[in-house]
């Protein structure tokens, strides 16, 4: 993934899951107060918002900016949050 087109796509990829499932995350906080949709709204998007930051950082500085284990870590925990917004879409149309 160190080509710029192959960033490019996992990003909109990224993004387009991102935005399906804050559809359903605001549907299901529907009924709640207008204070606690804005907190989990702008902690929704904070988190993407570092998962694109931190995944365009590791795939456009060099290898030896991070210690190995450091870079596994960050990297299994962007490529996680993205699996499992992959599940959940997967799985909402069955």
């Amino acid at each position: 993934m160190r080509s710029p087109l192959g960033a490019f796509i996992f990003i909109v990829l990224i993004l387009l899951l991102d935005l399906y499932v804050f559809q359903a995350l605001k549907t299901v906080s529907m009924s709640s107060s207008s204070r606690t949709k804005t907190i989990i709204y702008t902690s929704y998007w904070i988190l993407t918002t570092l998962v694109i930051i931190s995944f365009l950082f590791l795939v456009l500085n060099k290898n030896d900016f991070f210690p190995k284990l450091l870079r596994s870590y960050i990297f299994a925990i962007i490529i996680g949050i993205f699996f499992s917004q992959t599940d959940y879409c997967i799985f909402s149309f069955n």
